[in-house]
């Protein structure tokens, strides 16, 4: 079994913005953070939600 890394708070913003910034590249963003794509959707949806409140 791996080992799942915790991601701060702040880095989940940091990865949140450059998915946002490159197009939601959702796929991309989560081979450069070593996240998984599954990951990088749910918090980009979070993010958006929270943001347009």
């Amino acid at each position: 079994m791996s080992q799942t890394k915790e991601f701060s708070l702040e880095e989940r913003i940091a990865i949140v913005l450059y998915c946002i910034a490159n197009n939601y590249d959702y796929s991309g963003t989560a081979v450069k953070y070593q996240v998984t794509y599954q990951n990088v959707y749910n918090w980009v949806k979070r993010y958006e939600m929270a943001r347009y409140k």
